[in-house]
């Protein structure tokens, strides 16, 4: 299982996104989550409890510091994706305006760079690991 943190300046509206993904996927919006499911290949589930916002000040220092440079009070989300494939098509069609996200390596990117490194074929995924 793939986690990908998302902060944004407000709670994702889960049924936009819904719409979003209904020609591509089975739907399932219950609550703060939203799962998308194409028997097929492609499965992502959305949480955007608020339960996450918590966890933000329970990370170290500096990391909170830069999520908090680019979103005063950032609200975190976390989709959980079986790939990276289905990731990619999660971030591909969100609304990326003030929305960032974090790559495993916890860099941290503007949903507008991932999209254009996604339509230009580049990684983000695994920005950073060559500083390990």
């Amino acid at each position: 299982m793939i986690l990908i943190p998302v902060y944004t300046e407000r709670v994702l509206d889960l049924g936009d996104l819904a719409a979003r993904y209904s020609d591509v996927a089975d739907i399932y919006l219950q609550g703060p989550y939203l799962g998308v499911q194409n028997n097929d290949w492609l499965s992502f589930r959305i949480d955007a409890s608020n339960e996450n916002e918590a966890e933000l000040d329970e990370y170290y220092v500096q990391h909170v510091m830069r999520i908090r440079a680019l979103i005063g009070r950032p609200v975190k989300a976390l989709i959980e994706c079986t790939d990276w494939g289905s990731a990619n098509l999660a971030l591909s069609r969100m609304p990326a305006e003030g929305v960032f996200v974090e790559n495993e390596y916890q860099i941290v990117f503007s949903l507008e760079e991932i999209q254009r490194r996604l339509q230009a074929g580049e990684d983000w995924e695994h920005v950073g690991q060559e500083f390990l």
